[in-house]
């Protein structure tokens, strides 16, 4: 009765548009639109294989992670020259953070050890299917990281299809527990969500608190 609702609602072709837009969405990706992608319980008869949805949600999201490498750039600049230029500056800083996972050496004869290194970290970045890690908070990082623009896209596509692979073989593996895979991934995903909504508004607590005084 539940499937039968949902895929009135979403018609025929549903699941491959509900996949398309997760995996292209910041944070949800393919290790939720995978699992979304492929539960009966959601879908009935008319959900995707396993490798029907990586498929598809690898597709997705490598055209979406490509476009950010491209683009993040050029719109941040522009960005930057508006009002919404403290939030880009915000942004930037949250993934200069992140940086310390590469931890990258800056002596000159080991520029070569370095960038192979960099780029292998980025695609383990890519690679780890949670919810901080992925394909936006990953291309923005590869813009920030002294990488050629090819070399961001291949860390990309390479990190992302060891992602939707490494979430498709927990979905084989753990088919009759794909509902619960989703749902913990879901929660988690909400946990981190609340977690920097929390942070966002201690900040701006701190700040008013700051001109008071």
């Amino acid at each position: 009765m539940f499937e039968e609702q949902i895929i009135n609602f979403f018609g025929e072709w549903g699941v491959f548009a509900v996949v398309i837009i997760c995996a292209c969405m910041p944070l949800v990706d393919s290790k939720i639109a995978i699992p979304l992608g492929c539960a009966t319980a959601v879908w009935g008869s008319s959900a995707m294989t396993v490798w029907g949805a990586t498929l598809v949600s690898f597709l997705a999201s490598t055209v979406a992670g490509i476009l950010v490498v491209l683009l993040l750039t050029p719109i941040f600049n522009r960005l930057k020259k508006k009002k919404l230029g403290k939030y880009v500056v915000q942004i930037e800083s949250f993934l200069e953070k992140k940086m310390k996972f590469f931890n990258r050496p800056n002596k000159k004869k080991q520029v070569k050890n370095t960038k192979a290194k960099t780029m292998a970290l980025l695609i383990t970045f890519y690679a780890l299917p949670l919810p901080v890690f992925g394909i936006y908070s990953g291309a923005g990082l590869s813009v920030l990281l002294n990488l050629k623009v090819w070399q961001r896209i291949l860390c990309l596509v390479v990190g992302n299809l060891l992602n939707c692979l490494l979430v498709a073989t927990l979905c084989v593996l753990f088919y009759s527990f794909v509902p619960l895979i989703l749902a913990t991934l879901i929660i988690m995903l909400i946990l981190v969500l609340l977690w920097y909504l929390i942070n966002f508004l201690y900040g701006i607590h701190f700040k008013r608190k700051q001109k008071k005084a």
